[in-house]
């Protein structure tokens, strides 16, 4: 099963980043990050990821998983982005914005 889920998702990929690059044109993104508990194994072991969700202008809304929350995972999905942001004042976002006056 987890074969075939890994398959899965390596055959929608293409499909992910399409979304990302649509959201990242519209050239206003909204984003915003949650916890979520990540099972290690079936001893009940676990700790703290993020999903973090990146809403473009005209809808379109992607979705990444991060081990921590550290500026690593903005930083990959932003890179290269123009435009406004729209997010809580996380420090993590502070590399990624500048006011403009």
């Amino acid at each position: 099963m987890c074969e075939s889920s890994g398959r899965c998702g390596e055959l929608l990929e293409p499909i992910a980043e399409q979304i990302l690059q649509d959201a990242l044109a519209t050239g206003v993104v909204q984003t915003d990050d949650t916890p979520v508990t990540i099972q290690e194994d079936s001893k009940h072991n676990s700790r703290q990821g993020r999903v973090w969700v990146y809403r473009g202008l005209g809808g379109q809304v992607f979705f990444d998983m991060t081990e921590s929350r550290s500026r690593e995972g903005p930083a990959s999905v932003l890179d290269g982005f123009e435009g406004y942001m729209q997010a809580d004042a996380y420090p993590a976002y502070d590399a990624f914005t500048r006011v403009v006056a």
